[in-house]
């Protein structure tokens, strides 16, 4: 399935949140298997990615299309079943941000190439590489400051 992602409509003056389940876990956090987007509007386009399962970490997400108004993924058959995914738009495509310090200069990167593919209606969500993986990064530069 190809998947267009569209961005998040705006949020309401409060916090947000909806409980996600993750059966597979996280790529590399096995025990992250369900989580709660939350959100608020002057917070946007920064989401948190808050843990309550056995491994209660937090990651920043960020909804791609925001930024990249072409970012098109390709995810396989197993991944759309898992998921239980019905049309495209039933996809909410979040990408994990990493914050990068050092003494030169700060970022944000995105990953694009492992995205978490969430179906609106169930809450069931999963992080996948993409079919397409080779068109992205998973460092794309997103924002860089230079370190007076």
């Amino acid at each position: 399935m190809r998947l267009s992602t569209t961005a998040v409509q705006e949020a309401a003056e409060v916090t947000v949140a909806q409980q996600m389940s993750f059966p597979s876990g996280l790529i590399g956090f096995p025990g992250f298997t369900r989580a709660e987007v939350v959100y608020q509007k002057e917070q946007l386009p920064f989401m948190w990615l808050k843990g309550a399962g056995a491994e209660p970490l937090s990651f920043i997400v960020v909804e791609p299309a925001g930024f990249l108004k072409d970012y098109e993924i390709e995810i396989t058959d197993p991944d759309v079943e898992a998921l239980g995914l019905e049309e495209p738009a039933d996809a909410l495509v979040l990408a994990i941000a990493t914050l990068h310090k050092s003494a030169k200069k700060n970022s944000i990167t995105l990953n694009l190439i492992g995205p978490i593919v969430a179906n609106r209606r169930t809450l069931q969500a999963r992080q996948i590489i993409i079919g397409n993986c080779q068109k992205y990064s998973a460092r794309h530069p997103l924002f860089e400051t230079t370190v007076a």
